[in-house]
């Protein structure tokens, strides 16, 4: 593969980042030495070494390096991490083989709110080449952002809400790619303007990449491209922010508009049975032959149809607002206040040919406070909240989810205790969720603590060991308790079971 890169186009003409109003510099506990990494994801942001849990910092030209159309391909370099296929716009990270509600993807410390969870074929909304950093934890730090991270948790920074004001009075990034494989073309730019304690920004992006080339025909198809392989995304994001010494406050914008194929995808016409329940099947394919899918007692029946479709695709739109928060000292015992909310409007359409066949809509709050309190009896740690509300719903040939609200809200504290070059390090969450079907009275309620415990052994300036226990519960969510019908993506049937307990999980 071709690839030439423009990359990160910090102009010449004078466009940097620096340091005028300077809130975010103060805000960190980033040391002077520039070999010290931060992780901004834990809610102590500790030097990556101090910390008990795995832990990876994707930035600077490392990260540049390595962009690309999703967050699982920009990750893929990272030992334990891999993606799912399901298409070139729905390419899903997959951490120690876990993947979908057990790997959580935020954006600056809250949840993409999309329908990624709903299906492998649904994309990731969280764009890398609009990232500044990305930040992968697994084990016991997990928790803090939910019990069902048990993979892991990728977390995307971005610059959409300013944290200072830059010293010229502007900054901006400009990256330009383009690669052979799908005559893909990607273009991202960033502008920061500034004066005073008020910062502005603007940034978008624009994709355009076509079916991937092959050195051969794809079977029996005349063409050495795979169809459906395309991957077009628009994305436009406006923010703005209050900034003082102790602090600021930001608000933001988005709009994304995602298209791509979905290669090998192929819609079912299901019924069920009136009288056993079962799920029976015909499913349309390229050679024209209509087979039959059974969920339950077998039949012995063929049929040939002469109907065919064009390759279905995914046509995705999306909102959302953001605010965003940190304040030095707010009062007395307490070093930080932290707040981060988000609510999205979500929705997409599964097309094929002309036809709409599914459209899934999911409209989704979520709001996090943290403060950083001061040592008690030598203990130095985080305690805050979180609310998660999900307005989800399917309509079309593949509603295997009946419409469903679900709301959960927690608890969480992480402390640590310095000891010499011991760090002792304990945490605990616990979980609240009700989940109701929109049509009808069913509804489920479960509810879970989870916790963890480490301890980190400084042997030199550059050298730890670090020792850690966690057990995590994660609660499940709609679509596992409720699903009842055919996924032709995956060419599955989906069947929920309404009983389920929580998940439990032990790592070390």
């Amino acid at each position: 593969m071709k690839k030439i890169l423009l990359s990160s186009l910090t102009t010449a003409i004078g466009m940097a980042i620096s340091s005028g109003v300077m809130a975010d510099a103060k805000l960190s506990t980033e040391k002077k030495n520039k070999d010290v990494i931060v992780v901004k994801t834990d809610p102590l942001n500790r030097p990556s070494l101090l910390m008990t849990t795995p832990n990876k910092v994707l930035s600077g030209e490392e990260l540049t390096q390595q962009r690309k159309a999703s967050i699982a391909e920009t990750l893929e370099e990272i030992p334990g991490i891999n993606g799912s296929h399901f298409g070139a716009g729905a390419v899903k990270p997959i951490i120690r083989g876990m993947s979908g509600a057990r790997v959580k993807v935020l954006n600056d410390g809250i949840d993409v709110l999309d329908a990624s969870i709903a299906g492998p074929d649904h994309a990731i909304t969280s764009e890398p080449f609009l990232a500044n950093r990305i930040e992968v934890l697994k084990g016991p730090a997990t928790l803090l952002y939910g019990g069902g991270a048990m993979g892991g948790v990728i977390n995307v920074l971005d610059d959409r809400i300013p944290t200072s004001v830059p010293e010229k009075g502007y900054a901006g990034q400009i990256d330009l790619r383009t690669n052979s494989v799908a005559y893909e073309n990607t273009g991202a730019v960033g502008l920061t303007l500034g004066k005073e304690n008020f910062a502005l920004r603007l940034e978008g992006l624009k994709r355009h990449a076509q079916d991937y080339r092959m050195p051969k025909r794809a079977g029996e198809l005349d063409s050495y491209r795979l169809q459906g392989s395309y991957n077009r995304t628009n994305n436009f994001n406006i923010g703005a922010s209050l900034i003082g010494e102790k602090g600021y406050i930001g608000l933001a914008y988005g709009i994304q508009h995602n298209e791509y194929g979905l290669p090998g995808h192929s819609h079912a016409h299901c019924h069920e049975h009136s009288s056993s329940g079962n799920w029976h099947c015909e499913k349309d394919d390229h050679t024209h032959h209509h087979g039959h899918m059974h969920h339950g007692p077998t039949h012995a029946h063929d049929h040939q149809h002469n109907h065919s479709h064009g390759v279905p695709f995914v046509n995705m739109k999306q909102q959302r607002w953001e605010i965003r928060s940190e304040y030095l000292d707010p009062f007395s015992g307490f070093e930080r206040i932290r707040l981060r909310a988000a609510h999205t409007n979500y929705s997409h359409d599964e097309i094929e040919g002309q036809t709409v066949e599914t459209t899934f809509n999911n409209k989704a709050t979520e709001g996090r406070l943290e403060l950083t309190h001061a040592p008690i009896l030598g203990w130095h740690g985080v305690i805050g909240g979180q609310f998660t509300q999900r307005n989800f719903s399917a309509e079309g040939l593949e509603a295997y989810v009946p419409a469903t609200l679900t709301r959960n809200q927690a608890l969480f504290l992480i402390e640590e205790f310095e000891a010499g070059p011991l760090r002792y390090e304990l945490g605990v969450r616990h979980e609240w969720q009700k989940i109701d079907v929109t049509k009808g009275s069913r509804s489920s309620q479960h509810s879970g603590t989870s916790g963890s415990a480490g301890v980190t052994w400084t042997l030199a300036p550059e050298y730890a060991l670090t020792a850690s226990l966690s057990h995590s519960k994660r609660l499940p969510i709609a679509e596992e308790l409720y699903a009842n019908g055919i996924h032709a993506a995956t060419r599955t049937i989906e069947t929920g079971n309404e009983h389920l307990k929580a998940e439990s999980a032990t790592n070390s």
